[in-house]
C-alpha cells in the first residue's frame, strides 16, 4: 500500500513539473486553433445565422409569419413536399431545443423538467 501511495506521489510530483509545459503547449494549440481558416470561416457563418434580425429585416420576418398563419387558415400546408416537411419539422424541433436549453440555463438545473 506505501509503494502505492509513494507511486501516486511520484506521478503528481512530474505532473507539477510539466504542467506549465502543458500549459503552454494546450495555449499554443488553442491559438492555431483559433486562427485556422476553417475556424474563421465557421465563426463567421454562426455570427450572421444566429444573430437577431436587424431593423431592416422585420419586414421579412413579419410577411414570413403572415404567410405560415395564412397556410395555416387555408390549409396549403398540406401541398407541401416530403421534403419541405421534413425541413420544416428539423426547423421546429431545433428552436424547442434551444427554448429548453436556454430555460434550463436560465433555471440553472434540469430538475423539474421532464426530459
Amino acid at each position: 500500500m506505501a509503494q502505492t501511495f509513494a507511486k501516486a506521489a511520484q506521478s503528481a510530483v512530474k505532473l507539477a513539473a510539466n504542467s506549465p509545459h502543458i500549459a503552454k503547449g494546450a495555449v499554443k494549440s488553442t491559438q492555431e486553433f483559433l486562427a485556422s481558416p476553417e475556424f474563421v470561416k465557421t465563426w463567421g457563418t454562426l455570427k450572421k445565422e444566429f444573430a437577431f434580425p436587424g431593423p431592416s429585416e422585420w419586414p421579412a420576418v413579419q410577411k414570413g409569419f403572415k404567410k405560415l398563419i395564412r397556410s395555416a387558415q387555408t390549409g396549403a400546408f398540406a401541398n407541401l413536399t416530403v421534403s419541405e416537411a421534413a425541413k420544416n419539422t428539423l426547423v421546429f424541433a431545433e428552436i424547442c431545443t434551444f427554448f429548453y436549453v436556454g430555460e434550463i440555463i436560465g433555471r440553472g438545473s434540469v430538475i423539474g423538467y421532464d426530459v
